[in-house]
C-alpha cells in the first residue's frame, strides 16, 4: 500500500504513521487488492487543533513538519508502533464507555496520543540528525 500526497507517492509499511493537515490533497493507493490492510483515521477540527495549542506548543509540532517541512509519512517499528496503537484503543475504548468522568478521559487521552506522535516525530528528527549531522531530513521517512 502506498498513500499519494500531492503528486508524490510514498511506500507504507505496517505501523507507518502518516500526518495530514487540512488541505492537503491525498489518496490511498492499494497495490494489492487480495492482501488485507486496516487503518486508523485520527481527525480533529483546526479549532480544537488550535485550543491543545494554546494549551502548549508541544502538540504543535508534528503539524509543524507536516505544513512547512511536507514531512507526512513516520515509519515506525512494530514496538514503536504498539504504543501508538495502545493509546489509540484506550481512546477508542472511552468513546465507546458510559463511565463517570468519560469527557475528561477522552480529553486526556487525545492529550496523551497527540504528545506520543509530537514526541516520536521530534525523536526521529533528532536520532536523525545524530545519524547524518546537519542534513535535512524532509524526505528521512519517504520511501519512494
Amino acid at each position: 500500500m502506498s498513500i499519494q500526497i500531492r503528486d508524490k507517492l510514498y511506500r507504507l509499511e505496517p505501523g507507518d504513521v502518516v500526518i495530514l493537515p487540512p488541505g492537503i490533497p491525498h489518496k490511498a493507493v492499494i497495490h494489492d487488492q487480495d492482501q488485507p490492510y486496516s487503518r486508523f483515521v485520527f481527525w480533529i477540527s483546526v479549532e480544537y487543533y488550535q485550543r491543545l495549542r494554546q494549551m502548549s506548543e508541544d502538540y504543535y509540532y508534528l503539524v509543524q513538519c507536516a505544513a512547512e517541512k511536507k514531512q507526512y509519512v513516520y515509519h515506525n517499528s512494530t514496538v514503536e508502533f504498539s504504543g501508538i496503537q495502545s493509546k489509540i484503543f484506550h481512546l477508542i475504548e472511552e468513546l465507546h464507555a458510559q463511565r463517570y468522568g468519560k469527557e475528561a478521559r477522552i480529553f486526556i487521552n487525545i492529550c496523551d496520543l497527540l504528545l506520543h506522535l509530537n514526541r516520536m516525530a521530534y525523536e526521529k528528527k533528532q536520532s536523525g540528525k545524530n545519524r547524518r549531522g546537519s542534513e535535512s531530513l524532509s524526505e528521512y521517512s519517504a520511501v519512494y
